[in-house]
């Protein structure tokens, strides 16, 4: 750190020792002389006075004085000198917010706070410049060759809300932050040991430092070929981070700065008098429609209505709870990123872990004043900001290498070493490689942000994502299960570990991921879907004897599906179609199960259903399925000849050679494909 201008001497009034030292420990960095006083008392009190302290931190909750009372002892005009005074709480009511907004030399500290929190605040009440110089490496690796040391406390507690000045709150002492962060580093050090020892990661050879040029990206093409990338053609809920296709939509629309463009507005919240007043603030500000929602399901039904820009909801609305509500706003590749203010009163710090990373996220407790409010508004609309042109620049840089992966590497080096914000885009540009399905480019850039920020949670599911396309299982749940450490409750994350369970045979550890993502949204698809797959694994394992063959979880599923079908439980052998399909991300392997599902609704006489799959499943390998055209060709003239009753009609034996050769087929090659 360096401060401008020493800080001086300051007085802490704080009974917690912990809380105690934690505090000496940032202020002795900005040259901070600091006199400890356990309690408020009349001692305390003259000191404050005395005008012989630069600052003084004070806890706001001090016992046996109320603390308004204190205040007011502190600014009396028998007081000599006012001395600038930053209060630390737990929890800020808004009486305590206006009872000192108008002194400008009283600033509030929320527990717990980081290292970077208390200096601003430091910095905006002296009016001295002080700037927090980041160390060179961070304290935590991911990265083999390097060795874990644990990360502090304060930075794995931390809230990047908290950072941006609002009333983030969290209940909670010093002693239950650093016990929870105990318990955090403990296994992230473990974790991160035994992917390391593993190989999961592979070391760079560039070292990424705030001297280098380099990003940490290394150009070796040892494992790249110069063939172009082959784009994905659809959207797959769980595989994008983003519908690019806003990118496009928005990018020629206007050159104002996106925070200057008027928005629509979905307020949820039952409270009348609350939602007359935020609609009658927004409607006054630069909005173009705001809309109010009385219950999370109206709510989660006008977001999937209209396109809305800011949501704020709140955390305890009827209808669907808040966890599932957030869960559901953040699955969505169309609104994934959109501002989210959550209102809450009486917060408890876990209920917000799902937050992690999500800066365009802002928690502000009931009640507030519109000042606040405001300020909530714009801090999450410039995150938002931000993350759109790390976006696009990440999708420029990426599509200016015009499918050569050379080229496209180069690109995103060339740029990463331009920009100011390199975490942010090299964060985008692998998102955006593992949307185009691009595993091992993804790995390579995904691997230099990690040298930056490698605690970053987002960043964590990402790799992970990787590693189980990559056909890495095991490392794949070893950085999720950190992963859900810091962050538990995202639905999606645990369908993703009820994923590599699924891959990895273990049924009983799939179906305990998917559970536990049931337990906050019960009306969750891919979880239900995952759930019941793990069933039918099960099941199948126990009564047919079948153990599964290593790497082919494709052909198991495809396996189950046809043993269902065969033995007359279509319906049943149809839902395992539909559910397997929420897991396949290869396109031929997903066409050939879709090829499948349209003979299981065939044989249910469903020809609409039929042809529909069939088609799907000719346009999932782009055109070559020679067998899928024959079918759909067959039952595009069958749904004719119905439609016109003067011609015969030919009927399917289901029992005849032909089928059967048809099912047999699509499995044979299924077990060809994964075993080559």
């Amino acid at each position: 750190m360096d401060l401008s201008v020493p800080l001086g001497s300051v007085l802490i009034v704080e009974t917690d020792q912990g809380m105690q030292s934690l505090i000496c420990t940032y202020l002795k960095k900005l040259g901070a002389r600091p006199t400890i006083v356990e309690k408020w008392d009349a001692d305390a009190e003259r000191l404050v006075k005395s005008g012989q302290f630069d600052l003084a931190v004070i806890d706001w909750k001090t016992r046996l004085h109320p603390a308004f009372e204190i205040y007011k002892s502190i600014r009396a005009q028998s007081a000599s000198a006012k001395t600038p005074v930053i209060f630390i709480s737990g929890q800020v009511t808004r009486d305590d917010i206006i009872q000192t907004s108008t002194d400008p030399l009283t600033k509030f500290c929320v527990k717990p706070f980081t290292e970077e929190l208390l200096l601003k605040a430091v910095s905006d009440l002296l009016r001295k410049k002080i700037e927090l110089k980041k160390p060179k490496a961070s304290n935590i690796t991911i990265h083999k060759g390097n060795k874990p040391t644990g990360l502090a406390p304060a930075q794995i507690i931390r809230n990047e809300a908290l950072e941006r000045g609002g009333l983030d709150l969290f209940e909670g002492t010093h002693a239950e932050a650093l016990a929870m962060a105990e318990g955090v580093a403990n296994p992230l050090a473990k974790a991160i040991g035994s992917v390391e020892t593993s190989g999961a990661l592979a070391a760079s050879d560039i070292d990424l430092s705030e001297e280098s040029e380099s990003i940490g990206v290394t150009e070796d093409s040892k494992n790249l070929d110069s063939k172009s990338l082959s784009y994905a053609k659809k959207m797959r809920e769980g595989s994008s981070s983003f519908d690019y296709r806003l990118l496009a939509k928005t990018s020629h629309s206007t050159t104002k700065v996106r925070t200057e463009i008027p928005i629509d507005v979905l307020v949820i919240d039952d409270d009348k008098m609350l939602t007359n007043l935020v609609q009658n603030h927004l409607s006054a500000t630069k909005t173009d429609l705001v809309e109010v929602a009385a219950n999370a399901n109206d709510g989660w039904a006008a977001i999937l209505r209209y396109n809305f820009q800011l949501i704020v909801m709140d955390w305890r609305c009827k209808g669907i709870n808040g966890l599932a509500l957030y869960n559901r706003i953040r699955a969505r590749p169309e609104t994934r990123k959109i501002p989210v203010i959550i209102l809450i009163s009486g917060i408890e710090r876990d209920n917000f872990k799902i937050i992690e990373d999500k800066k365009c996220t802002f928690i502000l407790e009931k009640p507030f004043d519109l000042q606040t409010f405001e300020r909530a508004v714009n801090s999450v609309r410039s995150f938002e900001d931000k993350d759109y042109f790390a976006m696009k620049e990440a999708v420029e840089a990426v599509d200016s290498g015009e499918g050569d992966k050379r080229r496209v590497l180069s690109a995103v080096i060339a740029k990463a070493k331009k920009v100011s914000h390199k975490f942010d885009f090299l964060l985008a540009c692998g998102q955006y490689l593992i949307h185009q399905e691009e595993y091992v480019l993804a790995h390579k850039v995904l691997e230099g942000a990690s040298k930056i920020e490698p605690e970053n949670v987002t960043l964590m599911t990402e790799l992970a994502k990787v590693y189980l396309r990559l056909n890495r299982p095991t490392d794949s749940l070893k950085l999720l299960d950190l992963a859900n450490q810091f962050s538990p409750g995202n639905i999606q994350r645990l369908c993703l570990m009820g994923e590599v369970g699924l891959d990895l045979f273990d049924t009983e550890k799939a179906r305990k991921y998917f559970d536990e993502a049931l337990v906050i949204d019960q009306e969750n698809e891919t979880a239900k879907q995952g759930a019941t797959l793990a069933t039918n694994l099960s099941d199948f394992a126990q009564s047919h004897g079948y153990k599964p063959l290593k790497d082919q979880f494709a052909s198991t599923l495809n396996l189950i599906g046809i043993t269902l079908i065969k033995n007359g439980q279509i319906e049943k052998g149809i839902e395992q179609y539909h559910c397997a399909m929420a897991f396949i991300r290869d396109g031929l392997t997903l066409g050939r199960l879709q090829f499948n599902l349209g003979l299981a609704y065939y044989r249910l006489d469903n020809r609409n259903q039929a042809l529909e799959w069939l088609e799907e499943a000719i346009r999932s390998v782009d055109g070559d399925y020679p067998k899928a055209v024959q079918w759909a060709t067959r039952i595009r003239a069958e749904i004719s000849r119905a439609n016109n009753p003067k011609k015969d009609s030919t009927t399917i034996n289901w029992g005849s050679d032909e089928v059967l050769e048809s099912l047999a087929d699509s499995l044979q090659k299924f077990m060809e494909d994964e075993s080559a």
